[in-house]
């Protein structure tokens, strides 16, 4: 083999080895993320929300529609909880926006994440159409004297 050729295969190799480790690298940026206890609710249920932030720092707000909660924190490589209310119907939506430094381009960055519980109607209980039992009279021998 041409020794010219085998060394523009090693660059192509090492050039793309490179680009495939910048890549890895912007994919650790700071990232928000929303978790919930439950994604199916009933309607009035509490249940629980987490906030998070890896990978840098910043003050977060999250706030609910369709029920209620939130809560504003600094996250540091932290997590926040709150309890949260469900509506009547429909679903609730959490939204957590902030901005957070990011560790690894020490820039600002606007960050928001969305989280979404659906509210679901408990099932009613259909009235039962088989008929009970039922009895009349009782139960014995007579016997009827004529006087």
């Amino acid at each position: 083999m041409n020794k010219t050729f085998l060394n523009k295969i090693i660059f192509i190799i090492l050039t793309t080895a490179f680009i495939l480790l910048l890549m890895t690298i912007k994919s650790n940026a700071a990232k928000l993320s929303i978790s919930t206890s439950k994604s199916t609710v009933s309607p009035g249920e509490t249940f629980t929300v987490t906030v998070s932030v890896s990978g840098g720092a910043g003050s977060v707000s999250a706030s609910v529609s369709n029920g209620s909660g939130g809560k504003t924190d600094f996250l540091d490589n932290s997590s926040f909880s709150f309890s949260c209310t469900a509506g009547s119907s429909g679903s609730v939506t959490i939204k957590a926006s902030g901005t957070v430094a990011d560790y690894t381009t020490e820039k600002d960055e606007s960050k928001s994440a969305t989280k979404t519980v659906t509210i679901k109607q408990p099932e009613q209980q259909k009235p039962s159409t088989s008929g009970g039992s039922s009895s009349s009279g009782g139960s014995g021998s007579g016997s009827t004297s004529k006087p």
